[in-house]
């Protein structure tokens, strides 16, 4: 789950600035639950456009310090499933259009 902190409306983009809301994670090494948090930093994914204007998306990501001693990894980033809920990806159709997007290939015009 995340939650919006700030949006800034300025020509020609909005910002909207998000971060997690849950109490800690899961280390992705040992499993072991940590809420002890080493530090944080932003993170920008990709996002469209909306309603013509451009949409910058800052995601505040934790640093969590894992608290099993005999795990490799002594810190980690909590994931943040983005967009929340079900569905692509923001940018994935820029980055995988549909095959047909652009029309059959030379040659195939019996495709739908």
């Amino acid at each position: 789950m995340v939650e919006v902190i700030r949006v800034e409306t300025s020509n020609p983009a909005v910002r909207v600035e998000i971060r997690a809301i849950g109490a800690g994670a899961f280390c992705p090494g040992c499993e072991a639950w940590s809420e002890r948090v080493h530090s944080s930093y932003l993170r920008f994914p990709a996002d469209l456009p909306s309603v013509g204007r451009r949409v910058v998306l800052a995601l505040r990501v934790r640093r969590f310090t894992c608290p099993d001693g005999s795990c490799p990894r002594r810190t980690f980033v909590e994931q943040v499933q983005w967009p929340p809920g079900p569905g692509p990806a923001p940018g994935a159709r820029r980055r995988h259009p549909h095959p047909l997007a652009r029309g059959p290939p030379a040659g195939r015009g019996d495709l739908p």
